[in-house]
This record gives C-alpha cells, sequence and structure tokens, in this order.
C-alpha cells in the first residue's frame, strides 16, 4: 500500500485512552508516526519526526527554551509507556517502533503488501502475545 494511502480510525482516535488521557505533543507524534510506519505498522524514522516538531516548535513560538519542559521526546516516551508503541533496539543505535494498533488504523490487503524490513520483530511480539 502507498504511504500516501494511510488511515485512521475514528473510533480508536475518539477513545478516551487517546483523545483524553494522551498530551496534545503525544497525539501530534502518533499521527506523524502513523503516517510514516511500513505496512506492517513500523516506523525507523522516529528521530527525525522527533527533530523536525521540536524545531517547528522553536520556529513558531519564536522562543529557544520553548520544549524545554515538555518536548516531543517526551511524547514518545509517553506513547510508549502507554502501550500506543513498541520499541525495538535497531542496527547501529536506532531505534524501530511499531504501531501496536496499526490494523485497526489499516487493513491491506496480502496482495499488496510490502513486506517490512523488521519481520524479526513482528516474530518477538507474536511470541510475546
Amino acid at each position: 500500500m502507498a504511504k500516501s494511502k494511510r488511515m485512521i480510525n475514528v473510533d480508536f482516535i475518539n477513545d478516551s485512552s487517546f483523545k483524553i488521557k494522551l498530551s496534545n505533543k503525544a497525539r501530534l507524534l502518533y499521527f506523524h508516526i502513523l503516517t510514516n510506519a511500513d505496512d506492517e505498522g513500523f516506523c525507523n524514522n522516529v528521530d527525525e519526526l522527533i527533530l523536525i516538531l521540536n524545531s517547528n516548535d522553536i520556529i513558531f513560538n519564536n522562543c529557544s527554551d520553548a520544549l524545554i519542559s515538555n518536548n516531543f521526546e517526551n511524547a514518545l516516551v509517553e506513547l510508549v509507556s502507554r502501550g500506543f508503541l513498541i520499541e525495538f533496539k535497531g542496527n547501529h543505535d536506532n531505534k524501530v517502533y511499531l504501531i501496536r494498533h496499526w490494523f485497526v488504523h489499516n487493513s491491506i490487503p496480502k496482495d499488496r503488501v510490502t513486506p517490512s524490513n523488521y519481520t524479526k520483530y513482528l516474530a518477538k511480539v507474536h511470541k510475546n502475545l
């Protein structure tokens, strides 16, 4: 499935565990991760997304210390600790994240799925279920 065809399940984002119990920054980061994930829900450029979001906050708030107390790194910790993302250590100290509810949002016909480079992590998830 082309990344330009990502979907978001409205019932999921309207659930209080997402809508009320997550910070605005965590929700925004979740949407960015969701749109950048591969066809099986893995995202390997979260550090880049955080860098962009942090720098945009600084630019638009016109203040260099606007995010010291609540930046997008904290939002990532929030998403992992609340179980929205599963964290894996990738190659060269890069972390890879799996969107736990990927298939709630996206159902892709098997003949259109581009296999993930991170299927070894998917096997770990299935093993722990």
